[in-house]
């Protein structure tokens, strides 16, 4: 399967993230960025972007009927690690602890990875055929007077 245009936007987006944090970490002068709440800000704003962007809102390959499959390990292990981003993401902001702010890329990125793997190996689902419609011929009004 091919990677969409939505897989390019979360990949610009956490590329942005992982940039953010390095060069924080290389110490470089980013404006607007110097300090390690304001990237764990730009993370969860630009991490939840790439979720919005590039993630399903189940595997293609599970369909939603099936019970307790691979579908819903994916939800439960995506969930936990939005979970811990959320978490550390905040414990940064409050504290300013460069070991969360790590904690919180981490997930990102792995989220990322994650989804983007999945979405190149799923299976090529098959476009929908819609059954074709009667064409219907419509007379013009007659006059009336």
């Amino acid at each position: 399967m091919r990677l969409t245009w939505k897989d390019g936007i979360a990949t610009l987006l956490v590329t942005g993230v992982v940039a953010l944090y390095a060069a924080f970490s290389a110490g470089a002068a980013v404006p607007l960025f110097g300090s390690a709440r304001m990237i764990a800000g730009a993370a969860l704003v630009l991490g939840l972007g790439a979720c919005i962007a590039g993630g399903d809102v189940a595997p293609a390959d599970a369909p939603a009927s099936s019970p307790a499959t691979v579908r819903d390990r994916w939800m439960a292990v995506m969930g936990v690690f939005g979970l811990g981003a959320f978490i550390s993401g905040l414990i940064v902001l409050i504290t300013a602890n460069e070991v969360a702010l790590a904690v919180l890329i981490g997930l990102v990125a792995a989220m990322w990875l994650a989804t983007t793997i999945r979405h190149t190996l799923r299976k090529a689902s098959r476009p929908q055929v819609r059954a074709p419609q009667p064409v219907v011929e419509r007379k013009p009004p007659v006059p009336v007077g």
